[in-house]
């Protein structure tokens, strides 16, 4: 446990990212004698396949399981390291933003399309979220919306099956 001498140390060290790493890494007791829960998330890197009109309906389910799109990793045929993009949201209304913002700007959704069209639609999604049991839900939901190939592969064992599609194809 952590005591504080006065408000006034308390108050310099919340505002301060030592405060906030102590918050997640164990209960802290201040002032008022009231503990503070340990906030601390699972990941899942989850690989799929899907269109990129398929985005805010794959968000929606992400954001009714209290999930967070922390970034995602668009994976290049033939290259073992992704083009990854940090999003880093849960909030329904940025999902909602940006579907907008692709239905007015042409050349945004165009460039995102591209994009897609390289990777063959295969791109993973590093998810944060409360529990194991929560990820197995969000799973189960994402599974009707979009082909689900893997989760938690590693940049190689996306590769090959990246490779393998690319050649199908």
């Amino acid at each position: 446990c952590v005591k504080f001498a006065n408000i006034k140390q308390m108050q310099v060290l919340r505002q301060s990212a030592l405060y906030l790493m102590l918050r997640q890494m164990m209960q802290i007791e201040i002032h008022d004698r009231k503990p503070v829960r340990p906030f601390l998330h699972q990941l899942l890197r989850l690989t799929v396949q899907h269109t990129s009109d398929e985005i805010f309906d794959e968000f929606k389910i992400i954001a009714k399981h209290g999930c967070t799109l922390e970034n995602i990793d668009y994976h290049i045929p033939g290259i073992e390291t992704p083009l990854t993009r940090e999003i880093k949201t849960m909030n329904i209304n940025d999902g909602k933003r940006y579907k907008e913002y692709l239905n007015s700007n042409k050349d945004a959704k165009e460039a995102l399309d591209n994009l897609y069209n390289s990777v063959n639609n295969i791109h993973s999604h590093l998810i944060s979220g409360p529990d194991r049991n929560t990820f197995e839900k969000l799973i189960k939901d994402l599974e009707k919306q979009e082909k689900i190939l893997g989760k938690n592969l590693t940049n190689n064992e996306i590769m090959k099956i990246t490779k393998k599609i690319n050649e199908e194809s």
